[in-house]
This record gives C-alpha cells, sequence and structure tokens, in this order.
C-alpha cells in the first residue's frame, strides 16, 4: 500500500510538472493570441477610420460649358455645335468630406452574438450553439469594414477611368489649342504684312494727296495766270481796237484836209498849231503798251487834263479847232526812258493815245513809266 502511494505521488509530481510546464507554453500562446488580435482590432479602427460610408451616387447633372466643335468660318455664329462630355461625368466623385466607417472597439471584442435581454451570448435554437454573426458582432463589423472598402474600390476604379476620359480629352483639347495656335500665328503673320502693305498704301495716298494738292495749286496758279493773261489780251485787244479807231480817225482827217475840209476833230492832239502851254511836272503814267505799233496808253492827270482844256479853250477862243502838238517824256525812277507825241484824247475816260518816238527812245517803254513835261 504504502509503495502504491509512493507511486501514484510520483505520478502527480510528474503530472504537476507537465501541467506547470503547459500552463508556461500556453500562457506565452495566449498573449501571442491576445496581441494579434488586439493589433487586429487596432488596424480595423484604423482602416475604417479611412474609408468613406457606402452610399447611392448623386444624379446632380455636370453643368459645365461644353467645348466648341463647329467648324471655323468668315461669319459670326450665336450658337455654334458643343461636345456633349459632361453630360455623363460622375460629378459625385469629386464629392468632399463624405462620412466615414465608425467602428468601436466593443463591436470587435464581441465574438458571439449578445442577447440584448440577457447580456449573454445567444445560442442558436437550431444548433444549439452560441452565434457569431448578428448585429454588434465582431463578423458584422468586418463585414461593414468590407463593404466600404469594395466601396472604395470601385469609387476608385471609376475615378481611374473618368482620369482616364478626362486625359484623353484633355489632350485632344491641347492638341486643337496648338493647332488654333499656330493657325493664330499664321493668321497675325499675315494680318502683319497687310497692316505693312496698308501702311505703304497709305504713304502712297498721303503722296498722290500731297501731288494732287501741288497739281491743284499750280492749276489755280495757271488759272490765274491765264486769267491775267486773257486780261492783257483784251486790254492789248481794247488798245489795238483805240489804234484802229485812232488811224481810221487820221486817215480820214488825211482825207479831209486833202480835200481842204474847214471841220477838224478837237479830240486829235497836233490838228492846230499853236504854243504848248503845260507847266513842267509828271502829267500821267503809262497804262499800256503795244511794242508792235510803236504807241502807249497814258492815264493823264487832273493838271494835264486841266491844261488840255485851257489850250483847248483858248484855241477854241480864237475860232480854231483842236489844239497843237504835245509831246511828253517818260522815265521810270530817275532814269529816261522815251519820248511820246500825243495823237488822240479819251477826255472822259482820263486817256491818251500816245506814238512812242522811237529816235528817242533809251529803253524799253513799261507799264507803270511816268510821263512829265
Amino acid at each position: 500500500m504504502r509503495k502504491l502511494l509512493q507511486i501514484l505521488t510520483v505520478v502527480l509530481l510528474v503530472l504537476s510538472a507537465a501541467a506547470l510546464v503547459l500552463g508556461i507554453m500556453l500562457f506565452g500562446k495566449r498573449q501571442l493570441l491576445m496581441g494579434r488580435t488586439q493589433s487586429l482590432e487596432k488596424g480595423l479602427m484604423q482602416v475604417a477610420a479611412l474609408l468613406e460610408t457606402p452610399a447611392d451616387p448623386a444624379t446632380t447633372p455636370a453643368n459645365f460649358t461644353e467645348k466648341d466643335i463647329g467648324e471655323v468660318a468668315a461669319q459670326e455664329v450665336t450658337e455654334p455645335e458643343r461636345a456633349a462630355f459632361w453630360k455623363d461625368y460622375p460629378l459625385h466623385l469629386e464629392a468632399a468630406d463624405k462620412p466615414l466607417v465608425t467602428v468601436r472597439r466593443e463591436e470587435l471584442m464581441n465574438y458571439y452574438k449578445v442577447d440584448p435581454i440577457s447580456g449573454k451570448p445567444a445560442k442558436n435554437p437550431a444548433t444549439g450553439l452560441f452565434e457569431t454573426e448578428g448585429d454588434n458582432t465582431m463578423a458584422a463589423t468586418i463585414k461593414r469594414i468590407s463593404d466600404a472598402a469594395t466601396y472604395e474600390l470601385d469609387q476608385l476604379n471609376k475615378t481611374r477611368h473618368q482620369l482616364a476620359a478626362v486625359r484623353e480629352e484633355l489632350v485632344k483639347t491641347i492638341e486643337e489649342l496648338n493647332d488654333g495656335k499656330q493657325r493664330q500665328r499664321r493668321s497675325l503673320v499675315q494680318i502683319t504684312d497687310l497692316n505693312n502693305q496698308i501702311a505703304t498704301l497709305e504713304d502712297e495716298k498721303r503722296n498722290l494727296e500731297g501731288q494732287v494738292a501741288s497739281l491743284e495749286s499750280e492749276k489755280l496758279a495757271l488759272e490765274e495766270d491765264v486769267a491775267a493773261k486773257e486780261q492783257t489780251i483784251q486790254t492789248q485787244a481794247d488798245d489795238i481796237k483805240l489804234r484802229d479807231e485812232t488811224i481810221t480817225a487820221q486817215r480820214l482827217q488825211i482825207a479831209d484836209l486833202k480835200k481842204g475840209a474847214v471841220n477838224k476833230d478837237p479830240n486829235m492832239i497836233g490838228s492846230s498849231e499853236g504854243l504848248v502851254k503845260m507847266e513842267a511836272g509828271p502829267k500821267g503814267k503809262v497804262v499800256s503798251v503795244n511794242g508792235d505799233w510803236s504807241y502807249v496808253v497814258l492815264q493823264l492827270n487832273d493838271v494835264a487834263l486841266a491844261e488840255i482844256d485851257a489850250m483847248r479853250a483858248e484855241l477854241a477862243a480864237k475860232n480854231i479847232a483842236g489844239f497843237p502838238t504835245i509831246d511828253l517824256f517818260l522815265k521810270r525812277g530817275d532814269s529816261y526812258i522815251s519820248k511820246v507825241r500825243l495823237v488822240q484824247l479819251k477826255r472822259d475816260e482820263k486817256l491818251a493815245i500816245a506814238d512812242v518816238l522811237v529816235d528817242w527812245q533809251q529803253a524799253a517803254v513799261e507799264t507803270g513809266d511816268i510821263a512829265f513835261f
């Protein structure tokens, strides 16, 4: 009996030692499992804090300006043709600050479903085993996190797809913009050339306008010159007419003298004998010159007319018609020009025709020369 007790005691000691060793080993495993579980809980909570709560996408249409894809022509278009890029654009992908998934540590610690009445783990009536799925269980919380991650991945894939579409549209727009810039550069070159041509034409226009103005001035000067020459021609024609009248009168006078006529023209100077009674001094000026016929037209002053009238009255008192020959000298400044002889008088016009005595002539007679006695 004693030996049996000794054997049992030894067996119990060995089993106690084995139990101690196994307990120590299990404690280490327990610490490992507890650390892993806590790390997983912490990691799930951190991941959940970065996930958005799944929600149905908003159907708000994207109201952005569409790109003009109409043809470019030299006309104004009020409503050009536009693209429909923004028609199906998922505007909800741009939404920020969406609600995130919230996870409580207690939900991850509840491996079994808790009966809300008793507060104890609930069993499945059919199997009699504890329920591991349901509200506020670790499985339900992990599924919620998994659904949020799936939703986030789906949103990410849609965003990637939309980014690719936006990139393609952006590339097309950049190519069109680059092509438009090239056309604009060519247009600017053409515009610059046209502006230079316009500037050149404007310069030519101004030059031509200056030439036209100069020609107009020359035309005006020529017209004035023509008018002056026509006036001169008219004056000369009047002088010629007066000279012709004088010649005709002299021819008639000669004919009358030949016939012994008694009556004489009182306006014909030199038609009677007698002394010339005139005071020394200016008697008028030359208003017209005829170099071909060597005669001038004088405009007599009042002194000369008065002296001629006095001589005519003195002769009339003696019943003598006309008056004696009157010779006058011409000067220009202090220079002697010539000597002239009056042949006819226009008393009302204060004019007289005088022959130029070429034997006395020192220089060409000009209009404005002074006649003096």
